[in-house]
């Protein structure tokens, strides 16, 4: 049976690149723009410091990773780490997709459509997405 919070995954996923709601400093044209304009807010370290202390390791997957943000961080402190990242909504996965070339994005809900249960990563991140799942399906979010 699937939980998630109905509204929270239709509103992010059918999220149109003109929605006038912003979520940071307002820096880019729009709401996608302004996430990956994020990439040096504070919290992002606080991601890096986490990921140092765990390193080394090959592989990280982002489930939510919106434009890209934490993945580009990542990236940056990590140039040998094979990057993947997910998110529901494609036009974030688009603006993701020209600033992390070489990473694998997929368009895809943290619950389900895509099909990362079969591989392994070193590292798995979810930054802000699971106040969007019923606490009921938290454990599948992680496969």
């Amino acid at each position: 049976m699937h939980m998630t919070k109905p509204q929270d995954e239709i509103y992010w996923k059918n999220r149109s690149i003109e929605d006038q709601k912003r979520d940071w400093n307002q820096l880019g044209k729009n709401w996608i723009e302004d996430y990956t304009l994020s990439v040096d807010h504070p919290h992002r370290i606080e991601i890096i410091k986490a990921l140092i202390s765990v390193s080394p390791f090959e592989s990280v997957l982002e489930i939510g990773c919106n434009a890209g943000p934490n993945l580009k961080k990542i990236s940056y402190t990590f140039p040998q780490v094979q990057i993947t990242g997910i998110d529901i909504n494609k036009e974030a996965i688009q603006e993701a997709q020209k600033h992390l070339p070489s990473a694998i994005l997929e368009v895809g809900s943290a619950i389900q459509d895509y099909d990362f249960f079969d591989k392994s990563f070193g590292v798995t991140i979810c930054d802000a997405v699971l106040m969007y799942v019923h606490r009921d399906e938290v454990l599948q979010v992680f496969g």
